[in-house]
């Protein structure tokens, strides 16, 4: 196999990897890609002593054999099952738990201030009051 096929064939083994989403279907995705990837290699270390048809032949029996294998090892992951079995359920109906509120603030403006003395000089700025705490609610 030249060169120039085997970038094409990386490339074409590698997209099952890109592709993949982040649902719980990763594991399958992760899976058929990572057997795609290994399948072809495998078929190519195979097919290496054959004709060019036949390893092109073998990389790809190799890869969809890989592929179908990893795809189906993980779509039965413990990972992807797992996690829709350990959701914990709530008794209320109800699921959402409560929000915070917002405290209730004031802002008031301080005007430049000089002392009695005149010897100290406050530019004006913002105070803030809290005038109710933030409190839980629905």
């Amino acid at each position: 196999m030249n060169r120039g096929n085997m970038k094409y064939l990386i490339l074409l083994l590698l997209v099952p990897l890109i592709s993949n989403c982040s649902t719980t279907a990763k594991s399958t995705w992760l899976g058929a890609g990572i057997g795609t990837v290994a399948g072809g290699l495998i078929g190519a270390a195979i097919g290496q002593n054959g004709s060019h048809d036949d390893q092109n032949k073998a990389i790809a029996i190799g890869a969809v054999a890989g592929g179908l294998v990893g795809g189906l090892v993980g779509s039965q992951s413990p990972t992807t099952q797992s996690k829709a079995q350990s959701t914990p359920k709530l008794d209320g109906s109800d699921p959402q738990p409560p929000f915070l509120k917002s405290p209730v603030v004031r802002r008031i403006w301080i005007e430049d201030k000089i002392d009695g003395s005149g010897t100290k000089y406050e530019t004006g700025h913002w105070l803030y009051l809290i005038e109710k705490q933030s409190s839980w609610g629905r």
